[in-house]
């Protein structure tokens, strides 16, 4: 009897010249989990198409944050690691690496939202692809099935020249089903603008 095949490949890659995408831009959205509203999943990898997509809605009066690093820099980050359950099943542990600054009320209070609730981040691709007037590929979403909760730190300005690196992610034992996933806005090609606009009306602008 055959064994049960969940994933096929139908494309290759040709890395031999040269590399475009490098990294993503020093700025990162996140979002309440629990302000999440809609939620739609869209993978469909065949010989003749690439998709590998989420749309998603935020509950009406809320809507993400934002925190932005050094635009020279490369900390800001989505990382992803490949692991199997011992159930056998492909799981994928999602982190996100955001810039911490300072010592004061406003600090604390993000830290301590963090540490005590669950999110999950936008981040925006370098040199993303553009499939205009369609879906740009411009951004990536983590954490979106299960969340991404704060690991655990060391809170020193001293040592990292006045910024700290958070990391969130993937809390053991809910890791996520999908690799992070390309965001698709309700109006295909708005990707930019709903990040900008910290995903409040998505397609809209605004």
């Amino acid at each position: 009897m055959a064994a049960s095949i969940c994933g096929k490949i139908y494309k290759g890659q040709d890395s031999s010249c040269e590399v475009q995408q490098k990294g993503h831009e020093q700025e990162l959205v996140l979002m309440n989990y629990d302000d999440l509203g809609t939620l739609t999943i869209t993978r469909d990898c065949t010989a003749e198409t690439s998709q590998y997509r989420v749309k998603f809605t935020l509950k009406p009066g809320t809507t993400g944050v934002k925190f932005i690093g050094p635009a020279a820099g490369n900390m800001m980050k989505g990382q992803v690691a490949k692991t199997r359950a011992d159930n056998g099943l492909t799981e994928y542990q999602h982190m996100a690496h955001i810039l911490m600054a300072g010592i004061n009320e406003d600090q604390k209070c993000i830290l301590d939202a963090l540490d005590k609730g669950r999110v999950f981040a936008a981040l925006k691709i370098r040199n993303y692809k553009r499939n205009s007037p369609g879906l740009n590929e411009a951004i990536e979403i983590y954490g979106i099935g299960q969340g991404l909760v704060t690991g655990d730190y060391t809170y020193d300005l001293t040592e990292g020249g006045g910024l700290v690196d958070i990391v969130l992610n993937s809390q053991e034992g809910a890791f996520e089903n999908n690799l992070p996933l390309i965001y698709e806005s309700e109006v295909p090609g708005m990707e930019i603008v709903d990040f900008d606009a910290l995903f409040a009306n998505p397609g809209s602008g605004s």
